[in-house]
């Protein structure tokens, strides 16, 4: 499989607190489920609708009861009845999730959420960036005055990291012989920054969704060296970016 496993949003069914709704959630599972040609056959044993169909009963059971005779005994029995057909739910998620996913049903992540609302749970957002490794980020850099430099990330909407991490590097004066720009490597989720000679180094790291940053109190040097990368968590970590170069403004000439 050559992308991450969709799975099912399980608070959709165990939240719900109406016993003649989960009942009946419960039977629509079953029917969409066993009328299916991906979840019904071989695929999904039909001895595991009937116990579906049996958890949905015991519910239906327990409310009747209950209604003729509101006991705490019986009330306790409705509420017992819904816990074991939330088990139920969960058991029929384990299996259609497998089924769903697989090679000869999806090659993408889209179809697989699509395969699972054809049994009719609800499939996890498919944002891959907030799962896996992130992709390498894009941005412009511009320096809009009173030393700061605005950057704009230009990637496509899914692209929704953890956390975005900045490193601005300062480029050294113009010299004769020139000085070579520093070189800015990522490894391990650790910056190096190689320079012939010393140079401030700038870091920011913004969490959450934005398109946009900005970097304050970088009119210290005419110009900088600008790069991004992303985590989704300490082991998902992006390729660091092309470095963007921000002119502040261009020195005179010696």
């Amino acid at each position: 499989m050559s992308f991450l496993t969709v799975g099912v949003i399980t608070t959709e069914y165990s939240k719900i607190t109406d016993p003649a709704e989960l009942k009946q959630y419960i039977l629509d599972r079953v029917s969409q489920g066993s009328g299916s040609t991906m979840f019904g056959g071989t695929n999904i044993p039909a001895a595991e609708y009937a116990d579906g169909t049996t958890a949905a009963g015991a519910i239906g059971t327990a409310i009747t009861n209950r209604s003729a005779n509101p006991s705490i005994p019986n009330k306790r029995a409705v509420i017992d009845k819904m816990a074991l057909g939330v088990e139920y739910l969960d058991g029929l998620a384990t299996l259609a999730i497998p089924i769903a996913n697989l090679p000869a049903n999806a090659t993408t992540r889209e179809e697989a959420a699509t395969n699972i609302t054809v049994i009719g749970f609800t499939p996890e957002k498919l944002t891959a960036s907030s799962h896996g490794i992130p992709a390498t980020a894009t941005f412009t850099a511009i320096y809009v005055g009173n030393g700061i430099i605005e950057l704009e990330i230009t990637n496509g909407a899914d692209f929704e990291p953890a956390a975005i991490n900045v490193v601005a590097v300062a480029l050294p004066p113009v010299t004769i012989p020139a000085t070579p720009p520093p070189v800015v490597t990522l490894s391990n989720g650790q910056i190096q920054v190689t320079s012939k000679v010393s140079v401030p180094i700038i870091t920011k790291t913004v969490t959450g969704k934005g398109r946009g940053l900005k970097l304050s109190s970088m009119d210290s040097n005419p110009s900088w060296l600008i790069y991004i990368y992303s985590m989704n968590g300490n082991k998902l970590i992006s390729l660091i970016s092309v470095g963007v170069t921000v002119n502040l403004y261009t020195p005179p000439t010696v």
